[in-house]
């Protein structure tokens, strides 16, 4: 059997000595383009012709406050009402454009007429470019039912791209994560109590494929904030019999905050879609937090501030690869946008860390070449997530420099912390 079409994990590289280019924020700038422009569908095809898959993304709601202009001013003076190209990014594997739909976060769940249209435009453009697969990001897909509830426009229902959630690669790359900050830090994943803080499709691929791809924690804590009884039961239940999880299971749920019982727990996985509900201050010395979530579960302003003070918390983004060589990007962006930038957004825009890229976004690329790996809609399964570990490994991608949003977390922060609570 091949390893495309097998579910044994090979040996994962967690060596963290870093020794290339991409530790140069200085050479960033030389592997993006930046243009202040907006790219709409009459132009998109000439600068995007033959791309292999597309990310959809949508407008963050802080744009509304942040600009002070009314949704109308920014959707039909801004985007001119229509999907707009806002990234190409060129790797080793193929290319991958990022299409911004017209419409904002918060109108995601409330307004189903708005973002049916935008995903009938979406995949139609999607289409128009080659693209074979398309990720739904962040929201996106719960708003869809996982990609399950997507309305496709009659005139590509035999020969429009393959939904994704990405959840698979998502799920591969949380636990490429928690693979790395355990060995780094010297806590093997055996000795833990490991806290998984969502139960929507990415908290449970990512807990089903750290079962069969990892060392079982010592105990395990499951908490959701939405009062998910039935599945909490039927998830021990899966635990149990289909996992071989031996260990003590508790089950936490609650409608409005975070139980106290959960900050028992040693490692974190953020997994949830509700922004800042985890308390960066009520967690024990020596915790690992590691955030799938969309927003972040914690505030990042406090853990940062928590850590370079004290050192006694670990803290890094998930859901990002490194990839094995750099990738060029060409960025469109309103130069509406532009002014409203501080200096960090701005450095962020122009001079991205090369070999990064957002799992999500990779995953699309990845089904469209490897027939092997599904696109994922609905929940993931474990044998789903475990081929795409076992793919992303065999590619050479790894997880990368711990880091959440723009901020790199010090080095030798990080060695104070693991020689106080490493074993």
């Amino acid at each position: 059997m091949s390893q495309d079409e097998s579910n044994s994990l090979p040996p994962l590289d967690l060596s963290d000595d870093h020794t290339y280019e991409e530790d140069d924020p200085g050479t960033y700038h030389n592997f993006t383009n930046v243009e202040e422009v907006l790219i709409l569908p009459d132009r998109i095809s000439r600068l995007a012709a033959s791309v292999d898959a597309v990310a959809l993304l949508y407008l963050s709601s802080s744009l509304l406050q942040d600009s002070g202009l009314s949704r109308t001013e920014i959707i039909n003076g801004w985007f001119d009402g229509l999907p707009h190209l806002s990234e190409i990014i060129a790797t080793h594997l193929g290319r991958i454009a990022l299409i911004t739909l017209p419409i904002f976060s918060g109108e995601l769940y409330r307004e189903r007429a708005i973002l049916d249209e935008c995903l009938v435009a979406g995949l139609g453009m999607a289409k128009n470019i080659g693209a074979r697969c398309v990720t739904l990001m962040g929201l996106l897909s719960s708003a869809t039912d996982y990609g399950r509830n997507v309305t496709i426009a009659d005139g590509l229902l035999n020969s429009a791209p393959k939904i994704s959630t990405g959840h698979a690669t998502t799920a591969a790359a949380v636990s490429m994560a928690v693979a790395k900050v355990t060995n780094v830090s010297r806590r093997p994943l055996s000795m833990e109590t490991l806290g998984i803080l969502g139960l929507g499709s990415i908290g449970l691929a990512v807990l089903r494929t750290l079962l069969s791809s990892l060392p079982h924690p010592k105990s395990i804590m499951l908490c959701d904030i939405y009062n998910k009884r039935t599945i909490l039961e039927s998830l021990e239940v899966e635990l149990r019999h289909s996992l071989g999880f031996l260990g003590k299971i508790t089950k936490l749920n609650s409608s409005s905050k975070v139980p106290d019982d959960f900050f028992q727990s040693s490692i974190i996985i953020g997994a949830t879609n509700v922004g800042g509900v985890l308390d960066i201050q009520r967690l024990k010395p020596g915790t690992i937090l590691i955030d799938d979530s969309v927003p972040f579960c914690f505030s990042v302003k406090d853990a940062i501030a928590r850590f370079e003070k004290q050192q006694d918390i670990l803290f890094l983004s998930g859901g990002q690869l490194r990839a094995p060589h750099p990738m060029h990007r060409n960025v469109y962006i309103p130069s509406q946008l532009v002014s409203m930038l501080g200096d960090q957004e701005k450095r962020h825009v122009w001079s991205p860390n090369p070999w990064m890229i957002t799992s999500c976004v990779l995953s699309a690329l990845l089904t469209s070449r490897f027939d092997s790996l599904e696109a994922s809609t609905g929940l993931i399964n474990a044998s789903q997530s475990n081929s795409h570990f076992a793919k992303l490994t065999e590619l050479q991608f790894s997880s990368p420099q711990f880091h959440i949003s723009t901020y790199l977390l010090d080095q030798r922060l990080v060695t104070q912390f693991c020689n106080q609570y490493g074993n």
